[in-house]
């Protein structure tokens, strides 16, 4: 069959009454009118138009970077203001296409009271930016979000931040009610070998709605299907190769708007996924693992299965135990006892299946650490040192000397150093090892963009056996688009790196939630950084927000180690722009750090411990480091320290339950909460926290015979129908919980 065949069936609900439309709350989407704002937020060279070149209509906005001097570029479409509703759910959606790497992205500003008084001046509830690959040809794109608690009125923004240029056409903002496609099934085979059905569920409302599916690659429309109303079930019958990338585009039809995009793979027929050791795909003989587990998943329907047979590949001269084929099938393989070969391999045998009569997947095998610190990440995420776990707790920018020694009496554990140098290093890590500290060393780093794998191997082996190593930070901040800083370039050294030293994970920093994907095979621990505290301040709900996204795009496969912002430019005398970062109170503090805690990250490390006091103007025009350290932390910023020192002793009170897995998370109203599960005959945890400058009172749908409040500075009271939390602005919370 050349190409591939699209045949659409749909069951359609039509609503009574006159079709109503989905309401674009969005003025001028198709800036055809010239209602919205274009400008630049910065200094860096770059231009704005409206332009003919349209994807519908006459006319479409391009953004334009030229050259990030003398700042950096920033220019924007800014939409009219629009009246929302807190605490509802919208989608804002647009077609886009780029010219180079413009550094395409999307933000929402939304405020607790109408941008009369200026954009700058409106207390925001919430910022927040989407970035957006790019891409040659017009391409769709949505999103949706909940707005935070007292927002009354939203602007959007479409930006571009880098040298290259966007076009942005038909933007829309839409209730949720109105907008949503739900992927039910991707692609299963109905007749070998290619013949597919997928089946979606669509919300419109009552409007009319039109479904694209499109070849991602080249962007040609493989079919379409129109309709009205909301769709329990919409099926596809289509044709295509295992793995073939599509996209399905949901769009409101009077008006064009994209309502909704899910992007997807046809699925192969077979596939052998390993489940248990997650870890690098590595069996660890320390951990005295009793199995390889696995699940075999066929993508086709009971018809086609049902002459298809299994069996787990059996040792020699055992026979195999034939099973029927289901949708899903759990295989395991036994570690045989004093097992000490390179690799063990989960295979099946297939009966029935065309072209196909065994899969197998191999896993490595490491024996213990000859010597040093044997660090692992468990199948929940665990960090686990010598076997034991683990919750890393610390901060960037430790030094090589005793203005380090109120870390590990704080409560903290962990301690990162930005150097390279491995005589510098070591040396570190010996300091480290005399405070009671595991370090986190950026040895691998130099490497990335001028790769030699003899050196970084030597260099590698130089540490790795040190006891107080925990682990490799390979990059801080990388765009996918900046030369010695793509993911190829990453998982170049990578590579090396785990390959000479199976025995430390291997760390990212990732300012941007969206290259979480980009850079998933560059390490085994990602560390996103989001700071809400800066020029234009962003509500504190961005931390969480970010760390949403991350663990969405991760869907549990690599552990989250936040970054908590515990610095600011507010202090560093001679800098041109003394608010672009501005240093956290204590309250403040505590709140970014439980609203993280509350999404279940596996590890804090705050940046940072030195505390810069001035900029030399001098040194930044000869290109050297500007930045003049006056202390750390605890002289530098003693109520911000205090506050510090608390959350160091909450979280090695907490560890054990934090790494705990079958933690439940949620948010009442304003309040992100979540419940630790306790140890065997042991006291669950709830962990609360208020982002919002109002106070809060809020019933949780957490059971409990009593609550106890131990950290923070709320209450709670264990009622019949949940947990009664009352908490001030900023506030937190932990309690210890006693079973129903």
């Amino acid at each position: 069959m050349s190409g591939m065949m699209l045949l659409v069936t749909a069951c359609l609900i039509l609503g009574a009454g006159p079709v109503l439309a989905a309401t674009n709350l969005l003025p001028d989407g198709g800036f055809e009118e010239g209602r919205w704002t274009l400008t630049t937020w910065d200094h860096g060279q770059a231009r704005h138009e409206v332009t003919t070149e349209a994807r519908t209509g006459a006319k479409a906005v391009k953004l334009t970077g030229i050259k990030a001097e003398p700042a950096a570029i920033n220019v924007l479409a800014l939409s009219p203001a629009v009246d929302i509703a807190a605490e509802e759910e919208y989608v804002l959606s647009l077609w886009y296409r780029t010219q180079g790497n413009p550094g395409a992205s999307v933000s929402v500003i939304t405020v607790k009271e109408p941008f009369a008084k200026g954009l700058q001046q409106a207390q925001q509830t919430a910022y927040v930016t989407q970035a957006l690959p790019p891409s040659e040809g017009w391409r769709p794109w949505s999103w949706r979000f909940r707005t935070a608690p007292n927002s009354v009125q939203l602007v959007a923004a479409v930006r571009c931040g880098a040298p290259g240029s966007v076009w942005y056409d038909d933007v829309a903002l839409l209730r949720a009610t109105e907008a949503s496609l739900r992927l039910v099934e991707a692609g299963t085979i109905t007749r070998l070998p290619h013949s597919r059905r997928l089946r979606a569920a669509l919300t419109v409302g009552d409007s009319p709605w039109r479904l694209h599916l499109f070849d991602r690659e080249t962007a040609r429309v493989l079919g379409t299907q129109q309709g009205r109303g909301d769709q329990k079930e919409v099926r596809l019958s289509y044709a295509a190769p295992a793995e073939q990338p599509l996209r399905l585009v949901l769009e409101e039809a009077t008006t064009g708007a994209v309502l909704a995009v899910e992007e997807l793979e046809a699925p192969p027929l077979l596939q052998l996924k390993v489940t248990s050791p997650r870890y690098r795909n590595t069996l660890y003989l320390s951990r005295r693992p009793k199995a390889v587990r696995g699940q075999l998943i066929c993508a086709a329907d009971a018809r086609v299965r049902e002459t298809m047979r299994y069996a787990v590949e059996p040792a020699k001269g055992e026979a195999p135990r034939w099973r029927p084929l289901r949708a899903v099938n759990a295989v395991a393989v036994a570690v045989p006892p004093a097992f000490a070969g390179r690799a063990l391999t989960l295979a099946v045998r297939l009966q029935g299946v065309p072209g196909r009569t065994r899969l197998a997947h191999e896993v490595k095998v490491v024996p213990p650490a000859p010597a040093g610190t044997e660090v692992l990440i468990g199948d929940h995420g665990e960090t686990l040192v010598n076997g034991r776990p683990f919750f890393p707790a610390g901060f960037y920018g430790v030094p090589d000397s005793d203005e380090a020694r109120p870390i590990p009496q704080a409560g903290y554990n962990v301690a990162l150093t930005y150097m390279t140098d491995v005589e510098s290093c070591r040396k570190w890590l010996d300091r480290c090892r005399q405070l009671g500290l595991l370090g986190i060393v950026s040895v691998p780093n130099p490497f990335v963009a001028a790769f030699d794998e003899a050196a970084l191997r030597r260099a590698i082996r130089a540490v790795k056996e040190h006891p107080a190593l925990l682990a490799y930070y390979l990059f801080d901040e990388p765009y996918p688009s900046t030369p010695g800083a793509t993911p190829a370039e990453l998982k170049r050294a990578y590579d090396v790196v785990a390959d000479e030293d199976p025995y430390h994970p291997i760390g990212v920093c990732l300012n941007v939630p969206d290259f979480t994907d980009d850079y998933i095979d560059c390490y085994d621990v990602v560390l996103p950084d989001p700071y809400p505290l800066v020029k234009r301040v962003q509500p504190l709900t961005l931390v969480s927000d970010n760390l949403a996204e991350t663990r969405r795009a991760l869907a549990g496969t690599k552990p989250i180690w936040v970054v908590p912002q515990a610095f600011g430019s507010d202090v560093v005398e001679g800098i041109g722009d003394p608010e672009q970062y501005r240093t956290p109170t204590p309250d403040q503090e505590r709140c970014m750090t439980y609203l993280a805690l509350t999404q279940g990250v596996q590890g804090v490390v705050y940046y940072c411990y030195h505390v810069y006091t001035r900029y030399d103007a001098a040194k930044a025009k000869a290109g050297e480091w500007p930045y003049v350290l006056g202390g750390h932390l605890p002289d530098q910023q003693p109520k911000l320290w205090g506050a510090l020192v608390g959350l160091g002793a909450e979280m090695k009170h907490l560890g054990p339950a934090l790494l705990r897995p079958g933690a439940e998370s949620g948010r009442t109203k304003q309040v992100h909460w979540r419940r630790l599960p306790g140890a065997q005959r042991g006291a669950a945890w709830l962990l609360a926290v208020n982002p919002e400058p109002d106070a809060a009172v809020v019933t949780l749908p957490v059971r409990a015979k009593a609550a106890v409040a131990r950290f923070g500075n709320g209450t709670v009271t264990a009622a019949r129908d949940g947990l009664r939390v009352t908490l001030p602005p900023l506030g937190t919370l932990a309690a210890e919980l006693t079973a129903p």
